[in-house]
């Protein structure tokens, strides 16, 4: 699949193509190669994803889109304590009107994530003290 992401393709087949990979490798990102994969493509996903979403909108009309390229990119940043990032994944994904399966949707993913941030902050302040 990897080798398929430098070929001309059509829009639709470019997004699917892009998700697979990214799910495959998230699927996978205990192993750093896999994790980095997965980071690198869901950032070429997210870059081509105002072009493509207007051929998804047309390919599947009226349907609420679920993206999980988003979720997954916003999860793996977290692992890797990049807070920001993560938020700005999610505030983009809500930009796009896409949601992301659970009841908080991600605002609610925002919140546990600057949860994260915060109690990370803390940890780390206490491990300075000791």
């Amino acid at each position: 699949m990897l080798k398929a992401m430098d070929l001309d393709t059509n829009p639709i087949d470019r997004h699917f193509l892009l998700l697979n990979i990214v799910t495959e490798t998230y699927r996978l990102r205990a192993n750093p190669k896999m994790a980095e994969v997965c980071l690198r493509v869901a950032q070429t996903h997210l870059a081509e994803f105002p072009q493509l979403l207007p051929f998804l909108n047309q390919e599947f009309p009226d349907r609420l889109l679920q993206v999980p390229t988003f979720q997954h990119y916003a999860t793996v940043l977290v692992e890797r304590d990049r807070f920001s990032e993560a938020i700005q994944v999610c505030e983009a994904a809500i930009g796009f009107g896409l949601q992301d399966g659970t009841k908080g949707g991600y605002k609610g993913r925002i919140e546990r994530i600057k949860k994260k941030q915060q109690q990370k902050m803390i940890t780390s302040d206490h491990s300075c003290d000791d």
